[in-house]
């Protein structure tokens, strides 16, 4: 009975060993495993999942590795800085996948950059890798394929519409089909494929689920326009205040000409009147 109890017991410390060996091996992979980037601010509250499952809340100073999914909630915004240099600026209600991103200062040519925005709103502005690989770099969206050529530029996007405007550079987009695939990397060519550069200011690409091809639509005027509109306002109000001006100025002549006029008629009346009188 004794050697089994000693039996019992060595093979729980053996197990116990074994388990505690398992757990820090796993502890050692994940902490091995490289950063692709940075939370470097935070306003409000978002979440992060990465490719194991595990969700846990948004810090500053917060590594971000391949495979990870920020949620961003309500009234709240993320920014990262990526590990070439590279900044993405998650908007409110958005969901922002990290699928892949291979960067190697050495060689940044051979980078490999895909990233989703499934929901939201991004800005983002390539780094190194994307702009020593182009050909490697996409973003993509429920329904469109994004490629670039050095830029700076937003997203927005539902399952149902993506639009792009762009602040530098020039971008690519097109619809998923047969020669734009969602695994790919970077831009897509063909028919379904549409240019944005940065010469073609007031215009943005939008395209629709089951588009084809995007389509250029106009963005919304600078503000300085508005403002140069706002003095047009101003002027506008400023010649009606002085057509109302002139037109009491015209008001108070006329009323004291016809004053006058009644005056010197009344006046003529009355020496008349005086010289009848005399003259009886």
């Amino acid at each position: 009975m004794k050697y089994i109890s000693a039996l019992v017991g060595a093979v729980t410390v053996i197990g116990a060993i074994f388990i505690a060996q398992v757990s820090a091996d796993e502890s050692m992979n994940v902490s091995s495993r490289a950063s692709v980037g940075k939370v470097v601010f935070l306003v409000g509250q978002a979440e992060l999942q990465t490719d194991d499952g595990i969700v846990m809340p948004v810090s500053k100073g917060m590594d971000i590795h391949e495979g990870s999914r920020l949620t961003v909630h309500d009234r709240s915004q993320v920014g990262l800085s990526m590990i070439d240099g590279a900044t993405e600026q998650i908007r409110a209600n958005s969901v922002f996948d990290i699928e892949k991103y291979y960067f190697d200062p050495a060689n940044p040519s051979a980078s490999e950059i895909r990233l989703e925005l499934v929901d939201g709103e991004v800005v983002s502005k390539t780094g190194k890798g994307g702009q020593a690989a182009k050909h490697r770099y996409r973003l993509n969206t429920p329904i469109a394929a994004i490629g670039i050529r050095g830029t700076e530029f937003t997203v927005k996007t539902s399952d149902l519409q993506t639009h792009v405007s762009l602040s530098s550079g020039e971008i690519v987009m097109s619809s998923f089909n047969a020669s734009c695939q969602r695994l790919a990397f970077g831009p897509c060519g063909g028919d379904s494929a549409e240019s944005l550069s940065e010469s073609q200011r007031g215009l943005a690409l939008v395209l629709k689920a089951g588009q084809f091809r995007p389509a250029f639509v106009p963005v919304a005027q600078p503000s300085r326009i508005k403002s140069s509109q706002s003095e047009a306002d101003d002027a506008d109000e400023g010649s009606d205040t002085k057509t109302a001006s002139d037109t009491k100025t015209a008001s108070d002549t006329k009323t004291a000409s016809d004053t006058k006029t009644a005056s010197d008629t009344k006046t003529a009346s009355d020496t008349k009147t005086a010289s009848d009188t005399k003259t009886a």
